[in-house]
């Protein structure tokens, strides 16, 4: 499909939920400039809807305040035959997700120093937020992404880690109420358990998230998942992780209380930040990580197990013949 959208042309929806629809996109401009974009598009019949115009807006808001490497940006904010509209950095590359969907099935496992690399670049970006003061009053703006997960850290082809969609994020400048009683946001399976049982939370709930990325990585599988959203829920809040090396021989103790860490129950004995997170792998990866933990480990690791998750359009130009110079 190709379909104009004021100064954007609209190449591929790839995704369509409760509130918006997302589309591969290129921005047009003068002279031949183009930059690929990603389109995330208000359904129209919610327009005129306060509620949901405001948490639109507010996504766009607190997200475009995070200027972060290890953070998706957002372009551009507007509206366009009769709908709202973000625009945001295109990642070229697969989430985490499709990423490890693509593994299983090939039954190729991530390299457990580049899983450590790649979480300790979304812990960045994550304690980048965690971190971020109203620029008016100095206040900690107590941002919590609440929606960590393998399909919301991106990685692309040059070796960048992402954290994207802080759609549900809390944050004391908010001015949408996006949370209702007795309403848990986020995706079962990664939500802490103190999220679970509607007890106060803070940036700790997006540690433990992170944590079962980790361990999902090493692992390739799920860690938490019932029969029902009810079950796996229930499993988050009685049962302890098994440590990775369980799984996976190769894990050495160090990296088994790292991630274990990360998936302490109890907040209180959970690793207090996303940033000590970071650096706790990086150590561990200085000290015992192979060649594969790293920016150029990706990009390599990438080339060669997953070049069947760029893009559509990327393959083809890629697989296009050369012509001889």
């Amino acid at each position: 499909m190709r379909e104009t959208f004021g100064q954007y042309e609209l190449l591929q929806r790839f995704a369509i939920g409760g509130m918006a629809e997302v589309f591969m996109a290129r921005r047009l401009g003068a002279g031949g400039f183009s930059r690929e974009v990603v389109i995330k598009r208000m359904l129209a019949h919610l327009a005129g809807d306060d509620t949901y115009v405001r948490m639109f807006f507010d996504e766009a808001r607190l997200t475009a305040t995070l200027q972060h490497p290890n953070i998706a940006q957002v372009l551009d904010l507007g509206w366009l035959d009769g709908t709202w509209f973000i625009a945001m950095e295109f990642v070229d590359g697969p989430d985490l997700s499709a990423l490890m969907i693509h593994l299983v099935r090939n039954k190729r496992p991530i390299p457990i120093d580049l899983a450590a690399w790649i979480a300790a670049r979304a812990g960045e970006g994550l304690h980048f937020a965690h971190e971020q003061r109203d620029p008016m009053t100095g206040d900690s703006m107590a941002i919590v992404h609440r929606d960590v997960s393998l399909s919301n850290i991106l990685v692309s082809r040059f070796g960048d880690v992402k954290v994207a969609d802080f759609g549900i994020a809390r944050a004391a400048t908010r001015e949408s109420v996006i949370t209702q009683v007795g309403k848990v946001k986020g995706k079962p399976g990664y939500l802490a358990p103190e999220q679970i049982r509607g007890e106060p939370f803070d940036r700790r709930a997006d540690v433990f998230a992170l944590g079962v990325v980790l361990w999902e990585m090493i692992a390739g599988k799920r860690l938490f998942v019932g029969r029902s959203d009810f079950d796996t829920l229930e499993m988050t809040v009685d049962t302890d992780a098994v440590a990775p090396s369980k799984l996976r021989s190769e894990v050495d103790p160090r990296l088994d209380a790292l991630v274990l860490g990360a998936l302490q129950r109890d907040p209180q004995r959970r690793t207090a930040s996303a940033g000590e997170l970071a650096a706790a792998l990086d150590r561990w990866l200085v000290d015992g990580g192979g060649a594969d933990g790293s920016r150029s480990g990706l990009i390599r690791w990438l080339d060669e197990q997953a070049p069947q998750l760029w893009p559509p359009s990327r393959r083809k130009q890629e697989a296009a013949p050369q012509t001889p110079a």
